[in-house]
């Protein structure tokens, strides 16, 4: 994101006219430097040549620059909605989480209520599984 901003700056910086010389330096250890006075006694000049841009480039330049940042504010909104949805979908398990830990405690309660009342079918008869009276 910081790089079309970056590219934008440098196109609008290209856009306007260039009347200043810009001094191209080289020192002893061989490090270069952009400068817009002339370079000391102990580095290497040299004089780099601005080009104006034509109107057209100019027209060009500042359309690139306008779709530049169209694509950009898209990615922007596009990121918000992601990350909307994200949050959303975060929420939404965590809700299903907690109604699960709680279906959870509440089977485990069941089941402590049975063991302490000595378990199902206490006291109670049962008839045989296989009909009544025997007879099949």
């Amino acid at each position: 994101m910081k790089i079309f901003k970056t590219i934008g700056m440098v196109l609008i910086a290209m856009s306007l006219p260039a009347n200043a010389e810009v001094f191209k330096c080289k020192s002893a250890k061989g490090e270069i430097i952009y400068q817009r006075s002339a370079c000391t006694p102990e580095t290497t000049q040299g004089l780099l040549n601005i080009k104006e841009m034509t109107p057209q480039e100019m027209e060009e330049a500042k359309a690139n620059l306008k779709a530049e940042q169209e694509e950009e504010a898209a990615n922007d909104r596009a990121n918000v909605e992601a990350e909307k949805q994200r949050q959303s979908e975060q929420e939404r398990q965590e809700k299903l989480d907690l109604e699960r830990r709680g279906i959870e405690a509440r089977e485990r309660e069941a089941i402590a209520a049975q063991q302490r009342s000595g378990g199902p079918g206490r006291g109670f008869i049962y008839p045989p599984p296989y009909g009544s009276g025997g007879h099949y």
